[in-house]
């Protein structure tokens, strides 16, 4: 019922939207977020030593990680190196948990990218 009531479909696609603008924006500024990807709420971020190579950099995801949960946000980690930061908030998150999960995840890669 409450996912009908919601239209949690539609708010996943806006929410999703949202959420990848967000990162994209984060991948624009800090060159280790070799790429941004996913579908709807469903998203990730490529963490890598060196944005022209590519190179997988588990350590720069394992930091993001430890940073963002102090800033109170779990993420999950995978790819087959262990470099690739997943995001998949719930489908009835609202406009304003995504900016302040996105300010947070901000803060989280501020300090990764000072270490």
């Amino acid at each position: 019922e409450v996912m009908a009531r919601e239209d949690t479909p539609k708010r996943s696609n806006v929410r999703g939207t949202q959420l990848r603008k967000g990162l994209e924006e984060l991948g624009d500024r800090y060159a280790w977020i070799g790429e941004v990807r996913g579908m709807g709420l469903m998203q990730a971020l490529e963490l890598v030593k060196d944005p022209v190579t590519k190179k997988a950099s588990p350590s720069k995801a394992q930091a993001l990680l430890e940073a963002a949960k102090k800033e109170g946000v779990l993420l999950g980690l995978g790819g087959l190196e262990g470099h690739v930061i997943r995001l998949g908030p719930s489908m009835l998150i609202t406009e304003q948990e995504v900016v302040e999960g996105l300010e947070r995840i901000g803060r989280a890669c501020r300090v990764v990218d000072s270490a």
